[in-house]
């Protein structure tokens, strides 16, 4: 997952270079089975920044990166997924408006969101877009702020309600659930707390940060049911990068990335939607690393002590049909040794054949018990209930109309 592209005509830094380098270098070491670009796919803002504004070149250089770089060919054409964000609606009448650009040049344009499903060999997973772009789209600094009306919501019910029977169902909005304000669906229905994170029904709501500034990309992998994910940084010189060309630029070497997948970080753990006594069953630690060099260690440390080297038990190649690789290592335990009521710290440091290193941590429970995630502003803004706020500034807005 990226998102806060911000593809600019305007920016000397970040944007578009990092958003080239993500094409170029981190998707061929990943070869994830799909991408989500959750919003502000381009900047949309005028050289002072003051005012927003629609530029049609910002957007056809987005989509000439992912058509360049295949991303828009891979899988049959359902390799990348967008949806629009606040900056991708500033002063955009309606969806049909000649001003909507993301219409003729996004990857996944649908006035709703959409719905993708992922189906393996061992289930079914779904992923569920909704569009919260507010319609007419305002201008800055008014359109922080995103909703779905009852035609809106009677869509996003039926597509979640269509996937009630997956293993796992990803709902993906470029805004906050605390900046949205939902409306009911015409029987009555309301889905606004249901997506709260930390709310009984224990969904939990994780943003990103952005590509454009911090450099910052996603990778979430699925292993027997227990998702895992890993926020991590492009590799460059210097972040933000300096933008010197809008060509994709040559692939930069990488040091590996490593996602932990097996015990999964208690801090993220679903205990109403995910099988968690598979970890105390569990024979094998487990984790994913994506390396452009052959590795030369992978390290095991759990509780500060260091355990046996990991083992490489993983499929395909980097070359294959998106998905198709997986490059598992792992290394045998005892999950009983660590039943104990209690959280636990695991880490893996990986070294490839020219030195470099990555690794990933986890603090982990055997339990099946949620450790408490410590989130910062970002944890507070998000569990926020703003919800009030937002409906009067929209009654306000509507009124001036």
């Amino acid at each position: 997952q990226v998102t806060d592209l911000h593809v600019s005509r305007y920016h000397t830094v970040g944007g578009i270079a990092h958003l080239m380098h993500f094409l170029r270098t981190t998707l061929p070491l990943i070869s994830p089975s799909m991408v989500v670009a959750t919003g502000d796919l381009t900047d949309a803002k005028s050289e002072v920044e003051k005012a927003g504004v629609q530029f049609e070149d910002e957007w056809q250089t987005y989509h000439r990166l992912l058509k360049e770089s295949g991303a828009l060919d891979k899988a049959g054409g359902q390799f990348w997924h967008d949806l629009r964000g606040n900056h991708d609606c500033f002063s955009v009448p309606d969806w049909s408006h000649r001003r909507n650009f993301y219409r003729k040049y996004g990857a996944s344009p649908n006035r709703t969101g959409w719905a993708f499903d992922m189906q393996q060999s061992y289930g079914r997973y779904t992923f569920v877009a909704a569009d919260g772009c507010p319609q007419p789209g305002p201008g800055r600094l008014y359109n922080f702020f995103g909703y779905l009306d009852t035609a809106d919501m009677d869509t996003f019910a039926a597509r979640i309600d269509s996937a009630r029977t997956a293993n796992h169902t990803i709902m993906l909005n470029h805004y906050p659930v605390t900046t949205m304000v939902f409306g009911a669906t015409s029987d009555g229905r309301g889905l606004g707390d249901m997506l709260q994170g930390y709310k009984p029904t224990g969904f939990m709501e994780l943003e990103l940060p952005d590509l454009k500034l911090t450099a910052s990309y996603r990778v979430l992998a699925v292993d027997h049911d227990l998702i895992s994910i890993a926020d991590r940084l492009l590799e460059l010189p210097e972040i933000p990068y300096p933008i010197t060309s809008v060509e994709l630029p040559e692939k930069l070497p990488s040091s590996p990335v490593v996602l932990i997948t097996n015990p999964k970080d208690a801090r993220y753990a679903l205990p109403q939607h995910e099988p968690l006594a598979r970890i105390r069953r569990s024979t094998h630690i487990r984790a994913l690393v994506f390396a452009d060099a052959d590795v030369r260690e992978v390290q095991v440390w759990l509780d500060g002590e260091r355990k046996d080297d990991m083992r490489y038990s993983g499929t395909g190649t980097r070359d294959g049909s998106p998905g198709s690789f997986i490059p598992l290592w792992t290394a045998a335990w005892n999950a009983a040794d660590f039943d104990d009521g209690r959280a636990h710290q695991l880490r893996v440091v990986v070294v490839d054949a020219q030195g470099r290193t990555g690794e990933d941590s986890t603090t982990f429970r055997v339990d099946g018990e949620r450790e408490t995630l410590h989130a910062g502003v970002s944890g507070f803004i998000i569990q926020s209930d703003l919800e009030h706020f937002v409906s009067l500034l929209q009654r306000v807005f509507d009124a001036a109309r």
